[in-house]
């Protein structure tokens, strides 16, 4: 408690702010993708030099063709 008046005079609101880096670390450990090298270059490869569209680049996605197919 000592520390909280040190700091902020509402110890409330020193824990909160004391827990939130480690909130985050958790989120960013949980959330977010972290490709292996491998994984990475073919990535960046792909980005760098796509494949050439085919025919099924151009149809709708199967659920919009199902759900929509009586309106036109």
């Amino acid at each position: 408690m000592r520390a909280a008046t040190l700091r902020n005079p509402d110890p409330a609101n020193f824990v909160t702010q004391s827990a939130l880096p480690e909130a985050d670390a958790i989120i960013a450990e949980t959330e977010v993708i972290k490709p292996s090298e491998r994984d990475y270059r073919r990535i960046r490869e792909l980005l760098e030099n796509p494949p050439q569209p085919n025919e099924k680049c151009w149809l709708p996605p199967e659920p919009f063709l199902n759900r929509y197919d009586g309106l036109s």
